[in-house]
């Protein structure tokens, strides 16, 4: 489990930076198989809290799924 580069809260986003194109992408934590270079872990209420420097466009592709608190699935034990 990836932990929240801020907090140390488990990790559901990451946050990417294009210096050349001046972006900041926040995307789903899930499903990412090979994390970029210089990419960060947060938490739900530090990505959305984000914002990006003077200049900076924030790409923001958390879309509506992303909560503040992880639900564990109940197995039935």
């Amino acid at each position: 489990m990836e932990l929240c580069v801020r907090c140390g809260y488990p990790a559901t986003a990451l946050m990417t930076f294009s210096y050349s194109e001046r972006v900041v992408t926040l995307t789903q934590l899930v499903g990412v198989v090979r994390r970029p270079p210089g990419a960060l872990e947060l938490c739900a209420g530090h990505a959305l809290s984000k914002t990006a420097p003077v200049g900076w466009v924030l790409n923001d592709e958390l879309g509506s799924e992303l909560s503040l608190f992880t639900v564990e699935a109940d197995n039935g034990s």
